[in-house]
């Protein structure tokens, strides 16, 4: 019985000291993020909680390790297809769309800027998107109620040529949802009357069939409209 004890108390004792070891890597990996944000006058502490959590569960891992999300680990992919018409020539639209600040882009109801991230350099306001930029938002659902962290990377921005252009974003690998949503612009002219027409086609994945099937389809399609539809608004009323 004696022995028992002590063998108990042997594994005890191994199981608490790896918990601590691993507790201090997860706290220095941790220090190294705040830090990070520290460098670009940015302060961890007042991130939104959803956003930290969402650190917290890819283990504080270093924003410059984060990864762009190109194949389907999921073994399925679902589609969302969202399309409008803006009264405006595809150059107009164009310079609308790729040289919108980024808060100005995602700073919405239904969506909030956390960060831009570029060149192992944070931003939060005055910037506009480029490719490459990994792209960190806060996604307000169910009356603000629930907030989703988002994080993905702008894949492709193909200027207008031949009357179409078009934007890529790719999900990030650390992120629930993978896959990626392009943005297709085609110019037609009917008359006199000059208008874009814009292609919203998204493809995306995760490990749940129902988040999939029934609630992604639905609150995206709240986001992207309000996305959108902003925009419009701005090349067709003007100040």
């Amino acid at each position: 019985m004696l022995k028992l004890f002590f063998c108990l108390s042997f594994l005890i004792g191994i199981l608490f000291f790896n918990f601590n070891v691993f507790a201090e890597i997860k706290s220095s990996q941790q220090l190294n993020l705040e830090k990070y944000f520290s460098n670009n006058e940015i302060e961890y502490k007042k991130l939104p909680k959803s956003i930290k959590k969402f650190f917290a569960k890819n283990l504080f891992l270093p924003l410059n390790e984060y990864e762009i999300s190109k194949e389907n680990t999921f073994n399925r992919w679902s589609n969302h297809i969202y399309e409008m018409s803006i009264s405006a020539s595809l150059n107009k639209v164009w310079k609308e769309y790729s040289e919108t600040n980024a808060e100005d882009l995602w700073k919405k109801k239904h969506s909030n800027l956390i960060i831009l991230v570029r060149d192992n350099t944070i931003y939060q306001k005055n910037v506009i998107p480029q490719i490459g930029d990994l792209v960190i938002l806060e996604l307000k659902v169910i009356k603000s109620i629930k907030k989703l962290p988002v994080a993905f990377f702008i894949t492709k921005m193909n200027a207008p040529k031949d009357g179409r252009a078009e934007i890529c974003f790719n999900y990030s690998k650390q992120n629930v949802s993978q896959g990626e949503q392009c943005l297709s612009f085609t110019e037609r002219i009917e008359g006199d009357q000059t208008y874009t027409k814009i292609k919203h086609d998204s493809k995306f994945g995760s490990e749940s069939r129902f988040r999939d099937q029934f609630l992604y389809p639905y609150f995206h399609e709240a986001i992207i409209k309000e996305f959108h539809q902003v925009l419009k608004h701005n090349l067709e009323n003007p100040d």
